[in-house]
């Protein structure tokens, strides 16, 4: 109805865009519409609080090296584990994550507090405008958080996101192998993006780092550089504006629904609304 595309379209402006919700709305308009658009309330599932934790320590961790001091692995592991704490995990979660972060942290940081950048910031957030070509709703913000900036001089600097879980090739972050979606590598693009669009030029982005703080399964540590360019920004550009167009018209509401996979409960949700 009217009133329904009234409401959503005002959803959207509200709302702006993330990068979450544009790799949602990409894997499935339907995930993007009950998950960003409508925010059906969902159970937060452990490993998801588990990052943020890690996150939350790692944001600590770099905003001391930034005041100069060099924090010992077990106040580190302390910090981890009071965050871990304060998270809404069951016992049995909580004493499996505790082990899990407190290695990972002790193996990342003796891989890297030797040779840590320090002058960086972390939790960085920007909402940003982007002229999207459609004359009813002719701006929508963007909005991110950087997990850490490293400054190299000059206005320049290197955006680094941390990630949980078993470190992911190249290839699969590129969105090159046979599984792998291109979600990784499009978050830097964005992140750059982001950058570029700060009315307040904080910074120019010359390379994205994902920077995975748990080893893989022979105990080494990966951190992947990219260097984004001027044509991939472009080209996301027009992506975040053909999905914004669909949107704004309503023409994703015809889209049929990929029962497949991770878009299921999607697309059950999608029949009742139909």
């Amino acid at each position: 109805s009217e009133g329904e595309r009234t409401f959503l379209q005002e959803r959207l402006a509200a709302q702006g865009l993330s990068v979450t919700a544009l790799n949602n709305y990409l894997e499935s308009p339907w995930k993007y519409f009950f998950n960003n658009l409508l925010r059906i309330p969902k159970a937060r599932v452990p490993h998801l609080l588990y990052g943020s934790a890690i996150d939350e320590t790692l944001k600590w961790y770099t905003d001391r090296r930034s005041e100069g001091a060099v924090p010992d692995v077990a106040v580190t592991t302390e910090i981890f584990i009071a965050s871990l704490a304060r998270k809404p995990l069951a016992r049995r979660d909580f004493e499996t994550y505790k082990k899990r972060g407190t290695e990972a942290l002790a193996g990342y940081l003796a891989q890297y507090a030797g040779g840590w950048f320090a002058s960086a910031e972390s939790a960085v957030r920007l909402t940003v405008p982007f002229e999207t070509g459609i004359s009813e709703l002719p701006v929508i913000m963007l909005n991110g958080e950087f997990d850490k900036v490293e400054h190299l001089g000059d206005n320049a600097a290197r955006i680094v996101d941390y990630k949980t879980g078993k470190p992911k090739t190249r290839g699969e972050i590129e969105g090159a192998t046979k599984n792998a979606n291109g979600n990784l590598k499009r978050q830097l693009v964005f992140y750059r993006l982001l950058a570029e669009l700060d009315p307040a030029h904080r910074f120019v982005v010359r390379e994205g780092v994902l920077d995975f703080v748990e080893p893989d399964t022979k105990g080494k540590y990966h951190r992947e550089s990219f260097i984004v360019t001027a044509v991939e920004t472009e080209e996301l550009k027009e992506t975040i504006r053909e999905m914004l167009r669909a949107l704004y018209a309503f023409t994703f509401w015809d889209t049929a629904c990929d029962d497949a996979g991770r878009t299921e409960e999607y697309c059950a949700l999608a029949r009742v609304v139909h």
